[in-house]
């Protein structure tokens, strides 16, 4: 079951992200996450074509954990960053309506969330910064660059990921 998205979040795709919360229906996070991406039920764009290739291993090899502070920051940059640019950390913190839907969006996966991102900088801990213009990734996708944050827990699970072509 697909939960629904703040609207704030639904109105700004830019064609660019794929976002879905859902009911858990698999003990193994990383086959929830391909069972989503396989099947679409989400706002934006569908993941299917960028993510053909993507398998648990890949999934695996290629995503750390992040602390809720930087699933923030992540979830800030797939709605509303730019990866070939470099995200503008000042607009994005300044943004008080995406801040508070960002909020929303993570409370509503619940307490005791894991969050994991192909993000660079997860490998820097609770010092990650994931809003700098400069940064390295796990590529998963077709596409030039992408970035995910996939938060889990017992019964929820969101699968956020933003693509990108120069």
């Amino acid at each position: 079951m697909t939960a629904e998205l703040p609207s704030y979040i639904s109105a700004a795709t830019d064609g660019q992200y794929f976002m879905q919360m859902s009911s858990r229906n698999d003990p193994d996070w990383r086959h929830e996450v391909i069972s989503i991406i396989r099947n679409p039920e989400g706002v934006g764009i569908d993941p299917t074509p960028m993510l053909e290739g993507l398998s648990v291993e890949l999934l695996q090899e290629s995503v750390a954990l992040v602390t809720r502070r930087g699933a923030e920051d992540l979830l800030k940059l797939i709605v509303s960053g730019s990866l070939f640019r470099g995200p503008n950390a000042q607009r994005i913190e300044s943004n008080h309506i995406l801040g508070r839907s960002v909020q929303e969006v993570l409370d509503h996966i619940g307490p005791g969330a894991d969050y994991f991102t192909n993000h660079g900088h997860a490998e820097d801990g609770d010092d990650a910064r994931f809003l700098v213009s400069g940064f390295h990734y796990n590529s998963m996708a077709t596409t030039l660059y992408d970035i995910c944050l996939i938060a889990v827990t017992s019964d929820r699970i969101l699968v956020a990921w933003r693509f990108e072509d120069a």
